[in-house]
């Protein structure tokens, strides 16, 4: 007589749900390992960055909703607003959240994730970023140190050709060749991250242009579709702002690389038809009125050096002041790290 199988119906249905909810838990377990890995990989392979825009290493480390003021843009405006200056002169604390050629695209999502941590009374956009071609060749750098969320995925996927994905999205494709240069620093990096900085996303430039140079001035450097790309991109950076109850000022800041009259009324009148309580300001000629010397104030025709921007940031915090913007409440250890953050750049 053959054996009788007396094991209740169903085990063997119930062990097999089991032995495949141990199989997805497994290979779930082990792609959040593979993340983690190449996550880790990926910091220790990516350069250091704190300066020349894209600082958020340092951003995220300023104590959450303590800035008054966002400078935002391309590189006229990390290098030419110096947060520390402006504070000694109007008591705003401010950060310069911009990057290199960084067009509007980026800069929207910049803002969004700005504003993850911050609640700024004020943007200031330098508005010459709105004739820049939506993708850069700064476009790797400026991606590259986001944080990683929906907003450098956006960043990516609106502002990008989708040839350059892989880049923009794994940055360790990028400088996986690094790994020959690496150094005790690059490890020490992703176990202790950079603390707040006195730049506060200003980049400092030495150096004074060469003698007799020209302003360069120039048509409307991007096509007709880009622009209104551009602008598109620029209504989604008013809106927010008005969401989210934040002040908009948008200037040409003073520097040799300018363009036609033309073209900056025309950026002008569009920028002020998005909303009746945007500021523009074109500051692009005013450098008697603020005491610039482009011989010795200017690094090249786009950017202030050092001295230069210490005139003119001192001269955006006066500006500032004189339209009744007030700092809000510091916490004691803030309030100092802003005073000795002033103090650096006196000596500077």
């Amino acid at each position: 007589m053959g054996r009788i199988d007396i094991r209740p119906q169903g085990r063997e249905g119930s062990a097999t749900k089991t032995e495949k909810s141990r199989k997805i838990l497994s290979a779930i377990a082990f792609l959040l390992v593979l993340a983690v890995t190449v996550s880790l990989t990926a910091a220790v392979l990516r350069p250091r960055h704190v300066s020349y825009g894209s600082n958020w290493d340092v951003y995220v480390k300023e104590p959450k909703n303590s800035i008054d003021v966002l400078y935002m843009g391309g590189s006229a405006a990390y290098g030419g607003w110096n947060p520390a200056v402006i504070y000694a002169e109007s008591g705003l604390t401010g950060y310069v959240m911009a990057g290199s050629m960084q067009p509007a695209s980026v800069t929207y999502w910049y803002l969004c994730e700005a504003l993850k941590t911050q609640s700024p009374s004020l943007v200031m956009l330098e508005g010459k970023s709105l004739l820049y071609g939506e993708y850069t060749d700064y476009m790797e750098l400026n991606i590259h140190y986001m944080p990683w969320g929906i907003e450098r995925i956006m960043a990516t996927v609106e502002g990008a050709p989708c040839e350059d994905w892989l880049n923009l999205f794994f940055d360790l494709y990028t400088n996986h060749e690094r790994w020959k240069e690496l150094t005790p620093g690059d490890f020490k990096k992703v176990l202790v991250p950079p603390n707040a900085s006195p730049n506060k996303g200003y980049t400092a430039l030495g150096g004074v242009i060469p003698q007799g140079t020209e302003p360069d001035v120039d048509p409307m450097p991007i096509s007709e579709a880009q622009y209104q790309t551009n602008l598109n991109y620029f209504k989604r950076i008013v809106d927010l702002c008005e969401k989210e109850g934040i002040d908009l000022i948008v200037t040409i800041n003073p520097t040799f690389r300018q363009f036609t009259d033309e073209v900056f009324d025309r950026v002008e009148a569009d920028v002020l038809a998005m909303s009746p309580h945007i500021r523009f300001l074109n500051w692009a000629d005013a450098f008697s009125e603020m005491g610039l010397e482009p011989e010795q104030h200017l690094y090249d025709l786009g950017h202030l050096n050092v001295e230069g921007a210490k005139l003119f940031s001192a001269y955006t915090g006066a500006y500032l002041k004189s339209l009744g913007y007030a700092p809000r409440e510091q916490a004691e250890e803030n309030r100092r790290a802003w005073q000795e953050a002033a103090e650096y750049w006196k000596t500077r």
